[in-house]
């Protein structure tokens, strides 16, 4: 089975804004049999939901946000050593964004196609890279 690990954006609108995923993609996300989020995303996001733009915050991030995607049945991949070493392959890769490099080698470590919306990543031209917004 090929898991499919949703990136942070992607993890987000899954279960906050739906409507931002293509049809391609909600369709791929119908069809997978389980949908995987990386512990790393849990982090991205609730930084920032804290950080504030034009004194609101950046992004609203309902509370337990990690529990309600389990209990809408998707599973987490932990952040483990050989996802850290892994990160090394993409060392080169948008140097300012640690947890983009983190999910990257989550996913070439298990095996899973990665659905993003980030145009960096998607030019990286892996096949297991596949467009959100499609």
């Amino acid at each position: 089975m090929v898991k499919l690990l949703l990136d942070s954006n992607v993890f987000y609108w899954y279960l906050v804004n739906p409507t931002k995923i293509g049809r391609a993609a909600s369709n791929r996300l119908e069809l997978a049999p389980k949908l995987y989020f990386s512990a790393a995303s849990i982090f991205e996001l609730t930084f920032k939901s804290q950080r504030l733009l034009r004194g609101k915050p950046a992004l609203e991030l309902p509370d337990n946000f990690g529990s309600i995607a389990i209990a809408a049945g998707m599973d987490e991949i932990p952040v483990r050593t050989e996802h850290s070493e892994a990160a090394k392959s993409f060392l080169g890769f948008e140097p300012g964004d640690p947890i983009d490099r983190m999910v990257l080698a989550q996913a070439l470590h298990e095996n899973a196609i990665l659905l993003t919306a980030d145009q960096k990543m998607l030019e990286l031209g892996h096949d297991w890279i596949v467009d959100a917004q499609i």
